[in-house]
């Protein structure tokens, strides 16, 4: 079976906090052959481990990567690459995922008014135009 996980299955699967959806969540992820993660599940996912559940982004990008080594995981790569570098910084990941989706989009420069992010992607390497 090949299979998209949203962001209720990748949530009990890092947390095993629901000991039936939990249970659940591992035989289906233990079956597939293919397990799908979009993009937008992932930003999902760590919105909810940063906010609901107080993970550092530490904590979050150490979970996903256990997860996302998993051979049978397809993902936009340099988009979770991206994420994932930003999290490691001390920034959000969706902030990295907005910029380089923007890049693969065509786009030359992020133009937002985050201040920590401009300052973050900026030392990354990207063409941040920063709004005041």
């Amino acid at each position: 079976m090949k299979i998209t996980a949203d962001t209720n299955i990748l949530v009990r699967m890092l947390t095993a906090d629901e000991a039936v959806q939990l249970s659940a969540a591992v035989r289906l992820m233990t079956a597939a052959e293919l397990i799908a993660l979009p993009i937008i599940a992932l930003v999902e996912t760590v919105w909810v481990l940063r906010s609901r559940y107080k993970w550092t982004g530490a904590e979050v990008a150490s979970a996903l990567r256990v997860l996302l080594n998993d051979p049978r995981v397809k993902a936009e790569w340099p988009l979770v690459e991206a994420g994932l570098d930003l999290l490691d910084r001390g920034g959000d990941f969706a902030d990295a995922v907005i910029e380089a989706d923007g890049r693969r989009l065509g786009a030359e420069t992020l133009a937002t008014f985050d201040e920590q992010a401009a300052r973050l992607l900026l030392e990354a390497g990207a063409s941040v135009t920063r709004l005041a």
